[in-house]
């Protein structure tokens, strides 16, 4: 989270989006990447996260919470069946 410090983003909105993500964490995310969004100036970021088929559910969760949460990506990883899912959900 130190690294959005730097990222250009506005300290109150900053402040809030570090709340969300801390609570996207508790509700078991693994977050591995945060990227800020926006031109000229940002205003959201996009958090990467890999998840389990059990925690996929927790996305839902997430959802239901209506967080800042923007967008919602999930991209199913493994063949031939399905044993993860990469995530990417933008948050304003």
């Amino acid at each position: 989270m130190r690294q959005l410090q730097h990222g250009g983003l506005d300290k109150e909105h900053l402040a809030s989006i570090v709340k969300t993500l801390d609570g996207f964490q508790q509700q078991g995310l693994k977050i591995e990447k945060v990227l800020t969004k926006g031109i000229p100036r940002p205003d959201s970021v996009e958090v990467h996260s890999t998840l389990t088929a059990a925690n996929l559910t927790s996305i839902v969760d997430l959802l239901k919470q209506g967080h800042q949460i923007d967008q919602v990506v999930v991209f199913p990883r493994g063949i031939p069946a399905f044993e993860n899912f990469l995530t990417q959900i933008t948050v304003r």
